[in-house]
């Protein structure tokens, strides 16, 4: 059985296996927005050695392989903040992260099933100064630790790293974050000082995660069999982490204004009194000018999606782009990403006119900001940019209806002229497929199910060596499809909420898309599981090599 017979057949799967549309740019509610993670700048390469390799633990081993995987250490790690000694950090080396997580690992662990609070305090508290024991040994600093830490985070959003990078932000601290006073309360030398790391980065990253609900549950929270005890426990996370911000915030730090500003318009809803809300409004807007002046380039994004929603400050495209460039230069992703889409707007205008030169010239534009936000680690970006390579199905067969005397050779390159023209681009199945399995390992579920429609129609994999190899390629395909297609049944699932098959008035539009991906991705996957025996159904029958029936 050649290649093209699979081709051939994974072809007649598209109508039931059709590939989701771009989404364009909706700004978000200001006062639903989540603070992001503090990033570091790009930093040159460390050669310490680690600690002594611990014994060895194939389950523990297979963990730390996901968790800390080659490339995680050859990236470029994205803005923000220094050492005490003004210095970039400097990037743990592989061996010492793993040491590291695999004691952050076992604490956690061992924090689950702690009998008491005392002794998961205690577990704890060993646990933090056994890791920056291994630092000190090794002679890196907590802000190193920190930049593991959010790379964690920015190389993929797999939940099962949050509570790692969590623990990892507060030994970064390098005091505990929920003990930190409350600065309204003092005064002079009596303020807090959030520095003990040498940089209020770590600080500032933990109250985030617990501000944007990415943080896990408080330590010996397992203990509460009450929910007004669970309650108190979580508020009394969220007031740690509002004094974090607050405390920042009155040092002048960039950050924690950036982090004041966001939770003062989080209130806004909330109050009725027009003077007071106007109030709100205009200290949150004068703390994010602040915070940009101050080289914080998520401030600027934040003002110029002020701009653009017009709801609080006056609306003006024109301004909104012009913050976002100044967010993009600082390396802020989503300024990327508002960038891309305004520019591939204006490049679909029809008014005014637009020649040809002008045209690709805004393409070519917003294709380089996917392609940096992408880069940055924003998964609707990488999302875009693998649309903007994905030779669409509808344009097939709008084609093909034109031409339905042509060859099929011709109908493609037909098309192909078609997607340059409408894009700047050709189209390149193993571009598009690039850039969804990054917006996919970023958490996009568009991007996971236009990556398993490629694999299904067995598009934009390099071309298999042999007939034996052709069998083992295609399975391979159709069962990392069957899990893409699984895991967004799940997620969407469990993100549809109140979402009903008949798309109830009562669900709003994001529930009933996130219940409609659930549901065609549910189809999908009895789809492929049939697709996946027919082939081995073939190869059997074509007495190819490698196991029979698998």
């Amino acid at each position: 059985m050649q290649r093209a017979a699979f081709l051939a057949r994974a072809a007649l799967s598209r109508t039931a296996l059709r590939r989701t549309q771009p989404r364009t740019l909706v700004p978000p509610r200001v006062a639903a927005a989540a603070p992001s993670l503090r990033l570091l700048p790009p930093l040159r390469h460390a050669s310490h050695a680690a600690p002594a390799a611990q014994r060895s633990d194939a389950p523990l081993d297979a963990s730390l392989d996901r968790l800390l995987p080659e490339s995680l250490f050859g990236a470029p790690a994205p803005a923000a903040s220094s050492s005490a000694a003004g210095e970039a950090p400097r990037p743990l080396p592989r061996a010492l992260a793993r040491a590291v997580v695999a004691r952050v690992l076992a604490q956690l662990r061992a924090a689950s099933d702690a009998p008491t609070l005392e002794q998961a305090r205690r577990e704890e508290s060993e646990c933090n100064a056994m890791v920056r024991a291994d630092l000190i040994m090794a002679s890196y600093d907590l802000a190193s630790l920190h930049l593991l830490a959010t790379s964690l985070l920015r190389h993929s959003r797999d939940p099962r790293r949050q509570p790692i990078a969590f623990r990892l932000f507060a030994i970064a601290h390098g005091s505990d974050p929920m003990q930190t006073p409350d600065p309204t309360h003092a005064s002079g030398s009596d303020a807090p000082e959030l520095a003990a790391s040498g940089s209020t980065a770590p600080g500032y990253s933990w109250a985030s995660m617990i501000l944007s609900g990415a943080a896990p549950p408080p330590l010996g929270f397992h203990l509460l069999r009450d929910d007004a005890a669970r309650t108190d426990a979580r508020r009394a996370q969220a007031a740690a982490a509002t004094r974090i911000y607050a405390a920042l915030a009155m040092q002048q730090d960039g950050m924690g204004m950036l982090g004041m500003g966001r939770l003062l318009l989080q209130r806004l809803p909330h109050i009725d009194d027009g003077a007071e809300r106007a109030k709100l409004r205009d200290r949150a807007v004068a703390l994010w000018r602040a915070a940009a002046k101050k080289g914080v380039a998520d401030a600027w994004f934040e003002l110029g999606v002020l701009h653009l929603d017009g709801k609080l400050l006056p609306k003006s495209e024109e301004q909104a782009f012009e913050l976002f460039e100044l967010g993009a230069a600082g390396g802020n992703a989503r300024a990327h990403h508002a960038l891309g889409v305004l520019l591939s707007t204006r490049a679909a205008a029809k008014d005014p006119p637009q020649t040809d030169e002008s045209r690709n010239g805004t393409l070519a534009r917003s294709l380089h900001h996917f392609v940096e936000g992408a880069r940055r680690g924003d998964a609707q970006s990488a999302h875009m940019a693998g649309l903007r390579f994905l030779l669409r199905e509808e344009l097939l067969t709008q084609v093909a209806g034109e031409m339905a005397e042509a060859e099929m050779l011709e109908v493609q390159q037909e098309a192909r002229r078609r997607h340059e023209k409408e894009w700047g681009v050709p189209p390149d199945d193993a571009q598009a497929r690039l850039y969804f399995e990054r917006a996919s390992e970023l958490g996009s579920l568009p991007a996971s199910l236009n990556l398993a429609g490629l694999l299904v129609e067995a598009r934009g994999g390099a071309a298999p060596a042999s007939e034996e190899d052709a069998y083992s390629a295609r399975l391979a395909e159709l069962r990392r499809a069957e899990q893409l297609y699984t895991r967004v049944a799940g997620l969407a699932g469990v993100g549809a909420g109140n979402a009903t098959a008949d798309g109830a008035s009562e669900a709003s539009a994001g529930e009933q898309q996130m219940a409609q991906m659930a549901d065609f991705a549910r189809k999908a996957v009895e789809n492929v599981q049939a697709m996946a025996r027919e082939v081995v159904q073939l190869r059997d029958e074509a007495g190819a090599p490698g196991q029979r029936g698998q």
